[in-house]
């Protein structure tokens, strides 16, 4: 079969229609198979435990390039939703952090571990000192763990929702830990400084207190639904800003490491 329409690009894979039923989410030649194959067990997997979660069907190699097949579902994500509806953002943060604790009630056992996620994390962080390396680690030790299902990279975009049900997207980066490892991570990715090209400054720091308040509300819905610890969030906000920056994302790097140095 043959790749129809793109539908989306992002950083290391595009998703391109594949019949009727189905996308493929087809990722960059550089990109490591191994991780790619990592992400379709991992779907098949927490699909079992968490059925929010789309299942993949088959790995694919389309034009050099590796893929995975997954069954199309009806919904818009939240960032879709933010940009193009006139809603409450205090009712977005509410659906957003039940979300998020509801995936965090399953418990799971044939993932990767919190400690060897955030170690690898470290290991390979190309930006950072041997010593802020070992720093960081002695950190991840003092840490609890746990074994609940954790996303890695939750936000905005990652959420698919219609009138019936939600979806949690792109669960390559899922590993089994301590909730509070996960909503640091959401954190990072709603207070990391980014920008708007031609946009005024006026706009830029608009948006800048829309996250803000997003981010605020939601970290106060999820202590609503689930149990918080805004000690330990913040403890380990300094390991996902690492993870963070392993992403490469442009214009983070610096805003990263202040965090990771601080």
């Amino acid at each position: 079969m043959k790749i129809g329409e793109l539908l989306d690009v992002n950083t290391t894979y595009d998703i391109y229609d594949f019949g009727e039923s189905y996308y493929v989410k087809l990722f960059e030649e550089r990109y490591d198979r191994g991780k790619i194959i990592s992400e379709f067990e991992k779907s098949i997997y927490i699909n079992s435990v968490f059925n929010n979660c789309p299942k993949g069907k088959e790995v694919v190699e389309l034009d050099d390039r590796t893929g995975i097949v997954y069954k199309k579902e009806v919904g818009e994500t939240f960032l879709y939703l933010m940009e193009e509806s006139d809603i409450s953002i205090d009712y977005e943060a509410e659906r957003f952090a039940f979300i998020h604790a509801e995936m965090h009630k399953t418990k799971c056992d044939t993932l990767i571990d919190q400690k060897s996620f955030f170690t690898n994390h470290i290991n390979i962080c190309e930006d950072i000192t041997d010593d802020e390396k070992q720093k960081l680690k002695v950190l991840l030790n003092e840490l609890p763990t746990g074994e609940n299902l954790c996303h890695g990279n939750y936000h905005l975009n990652n959420v698919l929702l219609n009138d019936k049900e939600y979806k949690i997207l792109n669960i390559g980066s899922a590993y089994k830990g301590h909730p509070m490892s996960d909503v640091a991570k959401a954190c990072i990715i709603l207070d990391v400084p980014r920008y708007l090209s031609d946009a005024s400054q006026l706009l830029q720091e608009e948006l800048i207190k829309i996250r803000i308040k997003f981010m605020t509300l939601y970290l106060d819905y999820y202590q609503k639904c689930a149990p918080f610890d805004e000690d330990l969030c913040i403890k380990f906000y300094k390991l996902a800003a690492v993870v963070r920056l392993n992403e490469k994302i442009e214009n983070e790097k610096e805003w990263l490491l202040n965090v990771i140095r601080n």
